[in-house]
C-alpha cells in the first residue's frame, strides 16, 4: 500500500517521509512557476502536493499533536510564501485561499470511509469493523456505532475508534444520504474545526 509501518504503530517514520516528499514538491512549484498568482500556485499545490499528504489517511492519520503539526507545516509554509500572504495568520490564509486545515480533511476522509463501509459501498463486512448501537432514542440516526473500550492507545486512536464520536453526532439527513457523492457534498457544509485540536 505504500505505507511505512513501525513497531509502535504511530506511523512517525511514514509521516516524516511524506512530509519530506511534499516539501520537495512544494518548493519545486514555487521555483518552477513563472506566475506568482496565488490561485494558480494553490491549484498546483492541491494537485501535486496535497495527495502525497492524504494518501490512505484512514490507516495512518495521527493523533499525536507533534505529528499533526508536522503534516500541517507543509501547507502552512507553502501558503505563507504566497504573494500578499506573508504577514497573514494561517487560518486567515486558508479562508482567503479557499483551503481547509489538513487535519479536517483527514477527518472527512475517515467519515467518508465509515459511510462507505456502513452503506455497503465497499467489499467489506461492516460487522467485522463496527457494532451498531442498539440505543438510538428519538434523536440522531440509525447508524450510530457502539464505541469499544480500549486499553491501548494503538486501539484507542485507530480508525475504528477515533471516528465513532464524530460519526455518531452527524445529523440524520447526512448519514442517511443515499449516495457517497451526495454525502461528500453535504459533508462540506459541516463546520469541523470544533472537532479538532485548536493548535493552528
Amino acid at each position: 500500500m505504500g505505507i511505512t509501518v513501525d513497531n509502535n504503530l504511530n506511523f512517525e517514520q511514514h509521516i516524516s517521509q511524506i512530509v519530506h516528499n511534499a516539501n520537495v514538491r512544494a518548493a519545486l512549484i514555487l521555483r518552477s512557476f513563472a506566475s506568482r498568482d496565488p490561485t494558480i500556485l494553490v491549484k498546483a499545490f492541491t494537485i501535486y502536493v496535497r495527495p502525497v499528504l492524504e494518501y490512505c489517511t484512514p490507516v495512518w492519520s495521527p493523533h499525536n499533536i507533534g505529528l499533526i503539526k508536522k503534516l500541517e507545516s507543509v501547507q502552512k509554509k507553502f501558503t505563507k510564501k504566497l504573494l500578499s500572504f506573508t504577514d497573514t495568520d494561517y487560518l486567515s490564509r486558508l479562508q482567503h485561499l479557499n483551503l481547509e486545515i489538513l487535519h479536517v480533511r483527514q477527518l472527512k476522509q475517515d467519515l467518508l470511509w465509515c459511510y462507505n463501509i456502513l452503506h455497503g459501498n465497499v467489499s467489506l463486512d461492516y460487522s467485522k469493523f463496527f457494532s451498531l448501537s442498539k440505543c438510538h432514542g428519538t434523536r440522531g440516526h440509525p447508524y450510530k456505532i457502539y464505541k469499544q473500550s480500549c486499553r491501548l492507545n494503538v486501539s484507542l486512536h485507530s480508525f475504528l475508534n477515533r471516528i465513532v464520536d464524530v460519526w455518531n453526532m452527524l445529523p440524520f439527513e447526512l448519514v442517511c444520504t443515499p449516495t457517497a457523492v451526495q454525502f461528500k457534498r453535504k459533508l462540506k457544509l459541516i463546520y469541523f474545526n470544533s472537532y479538532i485540536l485548536d493548535k493552528y
